[in-house]
């Protein structure tokens, strides 16, 4: 009886300690930065967490120079931006996906097509009404991205130059605001990416006669566009690095949000 008494005794302290082992800790990463590619993280992260029980990633938005200069703070694992980092050596570049880009005003103004030189007088305020450019007599309203934005740093490289973007007009950081804005203010012009601006009830802008679409950006007809890159301060970790992997190999994902597979180009640009 002692015996079976002692075994049993051993086997409920048994019992007891194994209920009481803490659970393993959740591994917790944060991304920010880019709000151009935060809609393909915010999903690639949750399809991630799915099957990676216990790993949960935050995603949050900021803008590109927000995601680049925390990532090489080491404030944040993963830093999302619209363009390459510079002058950070301590940065590795995961280039994911490409994302394309339009302009947009209401579409009252006349307007469907705009070479680069318009633009950026456009942009810049030396054209301020829109029949300057074969348009309605209607007063320019410049719409832009706030200066940590990389959508706005895009824009800025491919039709500013040296010369800086109007500071008239308003900044807006939402693509939601910005279409609705755009929409309802008489001679406003915005850019975008294609998901948050094509088929908005908005005149969609040829580039020197290109067409803002996916064929046209594929086949570097249409110059409006960036590469999406993931930046990480050295070697991201091996669950890190899967996660990114994951984001590059699931092209249904990348296409369904507006995005396109990086294999899909026929062009490339090393500066973007």
């Amino acid at each position: 009886m002692k015996m079976r008494s002692g075994r049993f005794v051993a086997f409920a302290a048994c019992a007891i300690m194994a209920s009481a082992a803490p659970a393993a800790a959740a591994t917790s990463y944060e991304a920010a930065g880019s709000t151009a590619l935060g809609p393909l993280i915010k999903a690639a992260a949750s399809s991630f967490e799915s099957s990676h029980p216990g790993v949960h990633i935050a995603v949050r938005g900021g803008g590109s120079r927000v995601g680049v200069t925390e990532a090489a703070a080491d404030v944040v694992n993963l830093g999302l931006s619209d363009v390459p980092p510079t002058n950070f050596p301590s940065l590795v570049d995961h280039r994911i996906c490409v994302v394309p880009f339009v302009i947009v005003a209401t579409a009252s103004v006349g307007v469907t097509t705009l070479t680069k030189a318009q633009i950026h007088d456009l942009f810049s305020g030396r054209i301020t009404n829109w029949r300057e450019v074969g348009g309605s007599d209607q007063r320019v309203v410049l719409i832009n991205r706030p200066r940590a934005s990389g959508t706005r740093a895009v824009f800025a490289k491919l039709f500013m130059g040296t010369d800086q973007i109007s500071s008239a007009g308003s900044v807006q950081d939402s693509s939601k605001t910005t279409v609705a804005l755009t929409h309802d203010t008489p001679g406003a012009v915005a850019y975008l990416t294609f998901a948050a601006g094509l088929q908005k009830g908005l005149g969609e802008m040829k580039i020197d006669g290109a067409e803002p679409t996916v064929a046209n950006v594929e086949a570097g007809r249409y110059p409006f566009w960036a590469y999406e890159h993931v930046v990480t301060r050295g070697r991201p970790s091996n669950e890190m690095l899967g996660f990114i992997d994951s984001i590059t190999r699931d092209r249904s994902l990348v296409e369904s949000l507006g995005y396109i597979d990086i294999s899909s180009m026929k062009v490339n640009a090393t500066d973007r």
